[in-house]
């Protein structure tokens, strides 16, 4: 991946940021070819906050044949606010369109898309973030199958010395497939 940032102004930040990778599931199901490209502009509105617009795109090609490819673009809104230097909010929110290029002929999804998340500095020393997101993407398990994720949990970091921190997680995964399957992992 390659990624860009330019301040035209003192407030405002472009960001452009490219990707590729390759999932390969060892499962045996079908691996893809994930291209994305994404468009963020920034504004600070006040020392406290910034505001942006953005939109990312995405390519999906599946290595077998028969699922096709998938295309997909979201438009997005982002909104990050510090009261403190201790406490702060950052939210990426939006909404995905996505289109499937199969011979089995499927309408094109609208659905909400989140990447948030509320962070508080306890000590010099100790972080806790709480995060939620909600995106979709291609099952390893069932070929050709959209699996939506929401994910939500705390995660606890302190550093040990300068160059060594601990990190603790927990998390709770609801997956819904668009298959019918539902799944739910803590």
């Amino acid at each position: 991946s390659g990624l860009v940032e330019y301040k035209p102004t003192p407030l405002l930040l472009l960001r452009g940021k490219a990707s590729y990778r390759h999932i390969k599931p060892e499962q045996g199901a079908s691996g893809r070819g994930h291209w994305i490209g994404e468009l963020m502009m920034t504004r600070e509105i006040s020392p406290k906050t910034k505001v942006g617009l953005g939109w990312e795109l995405g390519h999906i090609t599946f290595d077998s044949r028969a699922l096709g490819s998938q295309d997909y673009q979201q438009a997005l809104a982002s909104f990050e606010w510090k009261p403190t230097p201790k406490l702060g909010l950052t939210m990426v929110n939006g909404l995905e369109f996505r289109e499937f290029n199969a011979a089995a002929a499927r309408d094109l999804m609208v659905s909400y898309v989140t990447n948030s998340a509320l962070f508080w500095q306890a000590t010099e020393k100790t972080r806790m973030n709480l995060r939620v997101r909600v995106n979709n993407d291609p099952s390893a398990l069932l070929d050709g199958s959209l699996l939506r994720t929401v994910r939500f949990g705390p995660e606890f970091m302190h550093d040990l010395s300068a160059n060594f921190y601990s990190t603790f997680e927990s998390a709770v995964f609801r997956r819904a497939y668009d298959t019918g399957r539902r799944d739910w992992e803590p």
